[in-house]
């Protein structure tokens, strides 16, 4: 009789348990469920981006009131609110009015990001497409989460962007092991802007995690190539796209540790107007051929061959009596 009696005390126990956890409202779980470890090691080796807009009517879903909020992330976007500028856009008359984009000036870093993933409730969302110049399949990320702040109600939107560019073509500089050895491959590479190869996909090939480390900063020191805390894990890539436009070429150096391994990127311009041999000799380096005309009429001579990207090349004739031409 005991034996039955404790029995059925432990089955209502449990049902009870069961029942609690069913109707349970999701705001008593605490926020940062959800499971983004296997995200971070992609999410990391992706440029970041934040973004706000302010929401007209309250959204059904909160993540969290500013004001409860301790950090110096979250004083300084209350500060940032404080000094929005505020701006209507421009959508379908069916949502038109609903949200306004938010001018809110704050850069964090991409560890505060996922660190904002991981406490928060935030709706991710995720869009794989293949629209980059060599159709390689990519994602690209966004994370949303509403919040109160002063009795007013915002969103913050978290990105974190395609590794291939969509406009830009690339070249692949891979950390990875022949015969046993761990070397770079590619390891000298020369980068001209404006399209032809001027995103680098640094590709990790080896077991342990790496860290870049650049000799010197990109754009005259106004721009850090590699936060050296956004190490690249095993099998995923990382890229960054060089934008230079001075005449003389530039060289960059990088150590790639734990592996003490290094390569030079070599950042080069070319003039505006492009003699023949100059034009061939630049397409070639991303093994494009590019097609100039077989039969130029009597009396008339290339003057300037000026790309425009990597897919594309104006030649200009004139007839070589025009020696004043100018092809600087």
């Amino acid at each position: 009789m005991n034996f039955q009696f404790w029995i059925i005390i432990i089955a209502g126990f449990l049902a009870a348990l069961i029942l609690f956890s069913i109707f349970q409202s999701p705001q008593d779980f605490p926020y940062g469920m959800q499971d983004y470890d296997g995200l971070t090691s992609d999410l990391i080796t992706r440029e970041f981006g934040i973004d706000f807009i302010k929401h007209d009517e309250k959204p059904k879903n909160l993540c969290f009131a500013l004001e409860t909020q301790d950090g110096q992330f979250y004083r300084e976007l209350e500060t940032a609110l404080q000094n929005a500028d505020v701006s209507k856009n421009k959508f379908p008359e069916e949502i038109d009015g609903k949200f306004s984009h938010m001018g809110v000036s704050i850069y964090p870093a991409k560890k505060l990001g996922l660190d904002l993933i991981q406490k928060h409730d935030f709706e991710h969302s995720k869009e794989s497409f293949a629209h980059n110049i060599q159709n390689l399949d990519d994602d690209h990320h966004a994370f949303k989460c509403n919040f109160e702040y002063d009795e007013e109600h915002y969103q913050m939107q978290l990105y974190f962007s395609s590794t291939y560019p969509r406009y830009d073509n690339f070249t692949f500089v891979n950390f990875t092991r022949v015969d046993g050895k761990p070397l770079v491959q590619n390891q000298e590479i020369s980068i001209f802007h404006e399209g032809f190869n001027s995103t680098v996909i640094f590709y990790n090939q080896l077991e342990k995690i790496v860290t870049l480390s650049f000799d010197q900063k990109e754009r005259d020191g106004k721009n850090e190539i590699f936060d050296g805390n956004d190490a690249i894990p095993p099998n995923k890539k990382w890229s960054h796209s060089f934008s230079y436009f001075n005449h003389e070429p530039m060289k960059l150096q990088y150590k790639i540790e734990p592996y003490n391994l290094s390569g030079t990127i070599t950042l080069k311009s070319h003039p505006k107007c492009m003699d023949v041999d100059y034009t061939l000799s630049l397409f070639s380096q991303v093994n494009l051929e590019i097609k100039l005309p077989t039969y130029v009429p009597e009396g008339y001579v290339n003057r300037c061959n000026v790309e425009t990207g990597f897919v594309g090349l104006i030649s200009l004739y004139s007839k070589n009596n025009l020696d004043s031409y100018k092809t600087g």
